[in-house]
């Protein structure tokens, strides 16, 4: 995490234009130019002391990312399903606009895992009786 978050944790009313980090070009960390943040009633703050922007650092470090989205392959995604599966995909695609078009946009590139448009194809595979629930389960575990 950065310094800069620091400062933002710190003083949440702060704005970009109100604070500058650099870093130290010989790597001993982080130059702050810090001026003009006021509170809520406007009166102006103190500077931040380095020891309190390293507390706030490391309590920012500490607190874990959000999840990355997982993204599958075509391949991956495909290898999800059964063979069964993919053989009456196959198959409703022949006589289903909707799913063929949905298939084709699903396997045309990366497939993410949280995307809309991927929930609802497979709310659609079961809606067809494709699969189920507990299978929908599976393949977005």
């Amino acid at each position: 995490m950065s310094i800069a978050l620091a400062i933002k944790q710190l003083y949440p009313n702060a704005t970009d234009d109100q604070f500058r980090v650099e870093d130290h070009k010989d790597g001993r960390g982080a130059f702050v130019a810090y001026w003009g943040v006021t509170d809520p009633d406007g009166a102006s703050l103190p500077e931040p002391s380095i020891e309190s922007l390293r507390v706030v650092e490391a309590e920012l470090l500490a607190t874990p990312p959000p999840p990355l989205a997982q993204i599958w392959t075509v391949r991956e995604f495909m290898a999800k399903f059964t063979n069964a599966e993919l053989i009456a995909i196959a198959e409703a695609k022949r006589t289903n606009a909707q799913l063929e078009v949905w298939w084709t946009q699903a396997t045309a590139g990366s497939v993410e895992r949280d995307h809309p448009d991927t929930s609802a194809g497979l709310a659609y595979l079961k809606s067809l009786g494709l699969i189920t629930d507990a299978r929908i389960a599976e393949i977005v575990a």
